[in-house]
């Protein structure tokens, strides 16, 4: 019996180190394309039979009652206590360590060779520890609302979605949604053997509902936090004074406060769609409305600031000016400036 563990773990761990050597030959050129637009994506990362057999032990964790339900703790301004939000059909948990009987999971974790090839890929990066997150959501609608997987202080820098899907097709739901504000959408289906890379600060990104079980396995790259709190540079530009406003907002931490309000509704109907409906919530989505108010207001000011030192009006007057432009000009096609956020 110990033979047959044994043989299997190494079998296990030959098969992940084989595919992550492969995998990350081609990351390479990630590099050029995760400065540029923020995410990645690489198709067949993994072969089908490995996304199988670690498909298979993220089921086996749930079947052993080793994922959770999905819930969040949140402080929201004028509660008095933190509120518990729980999702619906989504169960997971985060890896620190992991059991020689999941084989390929423990291999995953234990394997640096990803962190280490997008290190140097993105060699502002400087990634120095990893952990793995195991998910499996239900189905029946089972989501994930819009938000930016840290705002720096944990450290973390780069997040890395591996698709298990066996099968998906148009109509499964559980796409992921990048958001590279100012800058359109872009909707990524989740197909087996599919690895979404993103910046884990800036990007803000959503799970679509998922009509269908979706397996996913997260790995997140941590670094130094004092490489997160630094400011990033201020894009040069030749323009008005609008598309100089854009280039310091798309540097200022005040950019994720913008992007919360340009897409308000939907942000708050991802919430609805994602969590259940308990008292804690009904009290969180108040708080949410609230702060709108509080950005909305913050922006107007931000604008009547600008508007002192623009001589040519080129300054939206209003939040909803501003927006409008926003769509119009980033969205549309507008203006042509793909480098007024450094994502990295």
């Amino acid at each position: 019996m110990l033979l047959r563990q044994t043989t299997r773990r190494f079998t296990a761990a030959a098969a992940v180190d084989a595919q992550l050597r492969a995998v990350t030959a081609r990351l390479p050129a990630a590099g050029a394309a995760l400065r540029a637009q923020g995410f990645y994506v690489v198709d067949d990362a993994v072969p089908p039979a490995l996304a199988h057999a670690l498909r298979d032990e993220i089921a086996a964790l749930h079947t052993a009652d080793r994922l959770y339900p999905n819930a969040t703790h949140v402080y929201a301004k004028g509660e008095a206590a933190p509120l518990l939000l729980e999702k619906t059909r989504i169960y997971e948990t985060e890896l620190l360590t992991v059991e020689a009987q999941y084989g390929h999971l423990q291999r995953w974790f234990e394997n640096a060779a990803l962190r280490t090839a997008l290190n140097d890929a993105l060699p502002t990066l400087r990634a120095d520890r990893h952990m793995i997150k195991v998910q499996y959501n239900q189905g029946g609608g089972g989501c994930f609302p819009m938000h930016f997987d840290t705002y720096g202080d944990d450290g973390k820098c780069l997040t890395a979605v591996l698709y298990l899907n066996e099968v998906w097709q148009p109509g499964d739901g559980g796409e992921i949604v990048m958001y590279p504000f100012p800058y359109a959408p872009t909707i990524i289906a989740p197909t087996s053997g599919r690895l979404v890379l993103f910046s884990s600060q800036r990007m803000l990104h959503r799970v679509l509902p998922s009509a269908k079980p979706r397996f996913c396995l997260t790995t997140w790259m941590y670094r130094d936090a004092s490489l997160n709190r630094a400011p990033p540079p201020v894009a040069s530009t030749s323009g008005d004074a609008y598309v100089r406003m854009m280039a310091k907002l798309c540097a200022s931490p005040f950019r994720a406060h913008l992007a919360k309000l340009f897409y308000a509704d939907e942000w708050r109907a991802s919430l609805e769609q994602s969590h259940a409906a308990t008292p804690a919530f009904a009290a969180y989505l108040k708080s949410f409305d609230r702060e709108m108010a509080t950005i909305a207001a913050a922006t107007a000011q931000m604008l009547a600031n600008f508007a002192m030192k623009d001589t040519d009006g080129a300054v939206p007057a209003t939040p909803a000016a501003l927006l409008a432009r926003i769509r119009a000009d980033f969205q549309s096609g507008g203006i042509d400036r793909r480098d007024l956020v450094a994502w990295f």
